[in-house]
Formats: structure tokens, sequence, C-alpha cells
């Protein structure tokens, strides 16, 4: 009855130790992934392995430096899934410091006048001022967020976009209009069909599966999930040796005081 007892106790912790090695795993490592994939971002200077983990499929569309060289801006493109077999199209605007700028400390820093403003030839697509009115968006260029900064809109129809973008003392980082040549060539309404000619004809890069991504993830999860299996083992096994080492121990003084009477 005993020994069932403990094999209970064993198997039951075992199992416990396993699920939570195996989410604890799992957490810790996509957050490791994301922040190597994110500090390779800014070493680089390049969006693309990011937009791999985040996307369907993405293209690099322009760059540009601001025109007091502090900042680079990119474009991008994405087909980002939304459920399944729905996919919307998007164009972002990043911005990356080249050098040392100002920026708010705090996401609550009422002195920041970062500011992006997309239109097209009509309309204002999107005002952050209006949308991210009490946020200070240059707290995403503090090193230990981001160290960069993004907003994008809808890309559904084609026409002329401006980007205005300000920093955080209000002065004006870009004013860029991306024409219609240029966004002719971009996915507006995806079709898995034509997922090749996106690739081959428009020059978009096919972002990771779920499939790619576990591949990655996975083998790291398996190495805690083995550490900590070995380390319950281990001190279990130290448990019991101490436990019955100290049985043992009692048994030999109650034998040599029964041989003394």
């Amino acid at each position: 009855m005993k020994l069932f007892k403990h094999g209970l106790f064993i198997i039951g912790g075992f199992l416990i130790i396993y699920l939570l090695a195996l989410v604890a795993g799992a957490y810790e490592h996509q957050t490791k992934l994301n922040d190597e994939v994110l500090k390779r971002v800014v070493e680089t200077k390049n969006y693309d392995e990011w937009l791999s983990y985040q996307t369907h499929i993405f293209k690099h569309v322009d760059e540009s430096v601001s025109d007091n060289l502090a900042y680079k801006v990119d474009f991008y493109a994405t087909v980002e899934a939304q459920s399944l077999d729905i996919y919307k199209s998007n164009i972002y605007v990043f911005i990356m410091p080249l050098k040392a700028v100002t920026y708010a400390e705090s996401v609550r820093d009422s002195n920041d006048l970062m500011r992006f403003i997309i239109s097209n030839e009509t309309r204002t697509l999107l005002d952050t001022d209006e949308v991210y009115s009490s946020e200070a968006l240059s707290y995403g260029l503090n090193p230990i967020k981001l160290g960069f900064v993004y907003q994008g809109v809808t890309l559904d129809e084609v026409s002329d976009l401006n980007f205005k973008v300000y920093d955080y003392e209000g002065n004006l980082i870009i004013d860029l209009t991306l024409s219609f040549t240029v966004l002719e060539n971009l996915v507006t309404d995806y079709e898995a069909s034509s997922l090749d000619t996106y690739i081959d004809d428009l020059g978009y890069i096919r972002g990771k599966t779920s499939n790619e991504i576990s591949q990655i993830i996975n083998p790291r999860i398996q190495r805690s999930v083995f550490l900590y299996v070995s380390i319950y083992f281990g001190a279990l096994a130290l448990g019991y040796s101490i436990f019955y080492g100290i049985k043992m121990l009692r048994a030999i003084k109650y034998n040599k005081e029964n041989e003394n009477e």
C-alpha cells in the first residue's frame, strides 16, 4: 500500500512539474524569441525578420531618411491573417532613430507631440492625435521598449497616400507621398490562389507559418521541460535518499541500544 502511495506521489508530481514546465517554457521562449528578433531589428535597421513572424506575406515598399538625418523611415505593405481564410492588407510607416533623439520616458508623457497623419487624396485615414490622444507615441523609441515606432492603415484601394510624421517636439520628420504607380503593385484584395504571383511578380516575401515557428520554439521548450523534470527527479532522489538514510541511522542506533541492554 505504501509503495502504491509513493508511486502516485511520484507520478502526480511528475505530471504537475511537466505541465508547469511546458506552460512556463512556452511563455519564456516565445518572449525570448521576440526579444531576440527585436534586438536584431534595431541592430540591422531592417524589419523583415520581425514581420516574417507577424504577417502572412509582406513587402518592403520604400525607405527614406529624415532631412535632419535623425531618423530612418521605412514603408512596408503586409497581408495579415484575421481568421481562417480571411486576410487584410495594410501599409505601415516605421520610424527608427539613427542618433540620439528626444522621446517620452513614459506612455503618459503629456509633452509628447509625436504624431502620425496618413491620408489619401480625399480624406484622412489616420490621425494619431485623435486615436491615441492620451498616449505618448514616442515612448516606443525608448530602447527598453521597441526602439522604433510604427503606424499603418488598411490598404483596400489604390490611390496616392501621404504620410506626415512629427517627433516628440512637434518637428516634422517626414512629409512623403507614395504614388499610385507604387501602390498599384501592392495587394489590396488578397486571393490565396494568387500567392505565387504576389511573391514572384510583386516581390512579396512569405511570412513564417505556425509550423515553422513551432520548429524554432519547440526545441527550446523541450530543453526547458527536460531541465525541470531532471531537477524534479534529482530532488526526489535526494529527498528519498535523505529520508531512508535517516531511517537507516535510526535503525542502527536502535539495534545498538538493544545490544547494550
